[in-house]
């Protein structure tokens, strides 16, 4: 009797019941990192882009060599994608999303000019967000053992990234899901609603938040959620790529997803894999000559093809023996969806063009559109046989860097990107430190852009006081219309700020008494130079009397006069000297710092006028003036608030080295008050003529820089190391253009507010521009 034997190579192919079977994305987990399948995890990090369209050669040579070590840090036994994403918008949509809420008070008919501005700067701008990630996954036994993994790749990405500039961070739970979301529900992205599990041991079902409700395939495109889609795979490299040459792959008005997905070689088995490459290749040069002889053609040359293979094997084994390069098979892909087939199939050839024109081919991956997505989104799987062994210094030449974007959420409006058009949002939150300077000369629009700032947080952040500081009287209509207070201060004034107003700082980190004695002597050393040992003794006496017999009085705080007459009644001869020198400013005629405060300083938005301060009054007017906005800020933060601080022309402070060394120590004490500094001046060489001018810019983590004369670029190159394509963005830039710079960000900028918007009269500082319409003035 026959016995038929059953195939047991035969392969099992696993019919998918639904959506959730095709997609490999089972659970996440509090930290972040998400299950793909039973025992293989993984973990979506995002890193921040670098300007590298305006880099020099050396410095794009120091990138890619930094990029050569992050490559060759990637683990062998991890599979890891690099992905840059194309996320499209509407038009409403992108309007929706930076427009300022209407609150029902007097101030929303500068909210809707505000957003009159806004929404026609974002018809100028492309309709897609662009980001980068990286992605790893890993086979372990347990989640445990795959955290603490991930825990190191957090500290070694962090760390390489960070040498380049950029900012490399681990999606939260909440991120990681919404990027599996997102893709797959185009226009339907508001209605994510994460879940966390609430259970100690529970996993949230990642397939249930993230799967789209159906999903099917056919043989050169698939359809999801009502759009159609397709995946193309990079079939035929060139010789030679450009940097620019994944950014030009990826239109941004195009929705989709590129991946490289990278599973590198151990360097034993690249050693051992090039070195029988190369004697397979000298074995068939061998073949080939005694086959010429055998033809009695001995002197015949090795074809071209034969010697190049030849040569490059020789190449990639002294790449990796001599110059600790890896080989890292790769394997390009890119999917993208598109509302209708017409859309697609032009989408598809505007990507195939692009890619021709670097000498590449993009091919469609016919009957494989399931295995194509599961393979180039995130999901730690590789399902296609096709992979480029590429070297490491080759695979670098796919750099996912061109030039950064900021559009923070709750961000100020401050321009649109000239490389790529899209608006720039900037929240100082976001950033290390608050500070700010903006620069240029007379003329191109720095008071503008301030102004704009100014308004766009007072009327969309009601948690955040705005202090001015106002040497040319440039701010009292904007005042005006916000319900602000305007002080002018001069010797002839009737409103006055009492120099010995005294703030706590929350959490006792400075004794009042101690912080005002300090400031008491940088005044006395304005006043009367070389007071010496005794007389600070002396004044420090004085000034705990004072204030001890004071504190249980009617007044708040002790003045000037006061002081005063305490120094007289002192027994030693330096005190007297010291009386004499306080006089003028205490009971002569420039004594308007020497009575009780009779002004509101509380409000929301104030504006010190100091237009008329005598230049004999101005020395130690700057230093109480600072002294007054120090005990401000530190009187937000014990409420909870925040404090942004607007100085113009700036350089004024620095003719007085006392006045310059209070504001640094504000500088850079003012973070760790919720507060944030912010210096505009067009004599940037004044400001750096010192050290205290670098320092502040050095401590100052967002600039702008408008136009700029010819020795004050060639200052601020070398202090901001800026390349020569950046300094052409501030050589005789048009008002309104410019460089910011925000971190490790650089990028050019325009800004432009139409004459006819109702912003323009409170910020424009030329009224023949505003007369003529002309904008960014």
């Amino acid at each position: 009797m026959f016995q038929i034997k059953k195939n047991t190579n035969r392969r099992l192919w696993h019919l998918p019941k639904g959506v959730e079977d095709v997609l490999p994305l089972h659970h996440s987990f509090p930290d972040g990192m998400v299950e793909a399948r039973r025992g293989r995890y993984g973990v979506l990090y995002a890193f921040t882009d670098i300007p590298m369209a305006l880099m020099d050669e050396e410095g794009k040579e120091k990138v890619f060599s930094l990029y050569e070590e992050i490559l060759n840090s990637l683990d062998s036994g991890a599979q890891t994608k690099i992905l840059a994403v194309n996320r499209p918008e509407t038009r409403e949509q992108q309007i929706r999303r930076v427009k300022i809420s209407m609150q029902r008070d007097r101030y929303d008919e500068w909210r809707c000019a505000c957003n009159e501005w806004l929404e026609g700067e974002m018809k100028k701008a492309p309709i897609s967000k662009k980001s980068t990630y990286l992605s790893v996954f890993i086979d372990r036994k347990s989640p445990e053992e795959a955290k603490s993994y991930f825990e190191r790749c957090d500290r070694e990405f962090a760390l390489l990234f960070s040498k380049m500039g950029s900012l490399c961070r681990r999606l939260s739970e909440e991120e990681t899901l919404r990027f599996y979301y997102d893709f797959f529900h185009v226009g339907r992205e508001e209605e994510f609603l994460f879940v966390p599990a609430l259970q100690k041991n529970e996993l949230t079902d990642a397939s249930l938040l993230t799967c789209p409700q159906e999903l099917s395939f056919g043989a050169d495109h698939f359809t999801c959620g009502g759009r159609y889609g397709r995946v193309l795979y990079l079939h035929t490299f060139a010789n030679y790529l450009k940097d620019s040459f994944l950014e030009e792959l990826c239109p941004a008005d195009l929705h989709l997803v590129l991946s490289l997905d990278i599973q590198p070689m151990e360097t034993g088995a690249a050693i051992r894999k090039s070195e029988n490459k190369l004697l397979s290749m000298e074995s068939n040069i061998a073949g080939w000559r005694r086959k010429q002889l055998r033809g009695q053609n001995p002197g015949a040359a090795v074809p071209y093809s034969m010697e190049r293979q030849r040569e490059e094997s020789r190449e990639i084994l002294e790449n990796l023996t001599s110059r600790d390069m890896r080989l890292l098979p790769t394997l390009v892909t890119l999917v993208l969806t598109s509302p209708t087939k017409e859309k697609l199939e032009s989408d598809t050839e505007k990507i195939r063009s692009a890619a021709k024109k670097h000498m590449c081919r993009m091919e469609i991956l016919h009957y494989q559109m399931r295995e194509g997505l599961v393979t180039t989104l995130p999901y730690g799987e590789n399902l296609l046989p096709v992979r480029r062994t590429l070297t490491t210094e080759s695979l670098a030449a796919l750099l996912p860097f061109h030039f950064p974007e900021i559009e923070h959420e709750g961000g100020c409006f401050r321009g649109l990107n000239q490389l790529s058009g899209r608006p720039v949002f900037l929240n100082r939150d976001k950033l290390l430190n608050k500070n700010a300077i903006v620069c240029g000369v007379s003329g191109s629009g720095k008071s503008l852009l301030a102004k704009e700032e100014l308004i766009q947080t007072y009327v969309s952040d009601p948690s955040t006081d705005l202090l001015v500081i106002d040497p040319e009287r440039e701010y009292r209509k904007l005042c005006e219309a916000l319900g602000g207070e305007y002080l002018e201060i001069s010797s002839t004034s009737s409103q006055h700020i009492n120099a010995l107003d005294m703030e706590e700082a929350s959490g006792g980190e400075d004794h009042p008494l101690v912080r005002k004695c300090e400031f008491l002597l940088s005044l006395f050393e304005e006043l009367t130079p070389g007071i010496g040992p005794a007389g600070k003794s002396i004044l420090d006496r004085c000034v705990k009397s004072l204030y001890v017999r004071f504190g249980s009085g009617k007044r708040s705080a002790p003045t000037l006069r006061d002081l005063y007459d305490l120094l007289l009644l002192q027994p030693e001869p330096e005190a007297k000297d010291m009386a004499l020198g306080l006089e003028l400013f205490s009971k002569g005629s420039l004594n308007v710092f020497a009575h009780p405060t009779n002004t509101n300083l509380s409000g929301r938005l104030i504006v010190l006028d100091i237009h008329s301060l005598s230049k004999s009054l101005q020395p130690i007017g700057m230093l109480i003036l600072l002294e007054t906005v120090w005990n401000r800020i530190l009187k937000n933060d014990r409420l909870g608030r925040k404090t942004m601080v607007f100085i113009d022309e700036i350089y004024l402070l620095f003719r007085s080295e006392y006045a310059a060394n209070y504001l640094l120590t504000l500088w850079k004490r003012a973070r760790k008050y919720r507060a944030g500094m912010t210096g505009i001046t067009q004599n940037v060489e004044d400001l750096l003529s010192g050290p205290a001018g670098r320092v502040l810019l050095s401590n100052s983590e967002y600039t702008l820089l408008l136009s700029q004369a010819p020795t004050d670029r060639q200052t601020l190159k070398k202090l901001l190391s800026l390349t020569d394509r950046e300094e052409k963005y501030i050589t005789d830039a048009p008002a309104g253009q410019g460089l910011l710079l925000c971190g490790g960000a650089h990028m050019p900028f325009v800004n432009h507010l139409p004459g006819e918007n109702p912003l323009y009269g409170l910020v424009a500082t030329d009224p023949k521009g505003k007369e003529d319409g002309n904008e960014g003035i």
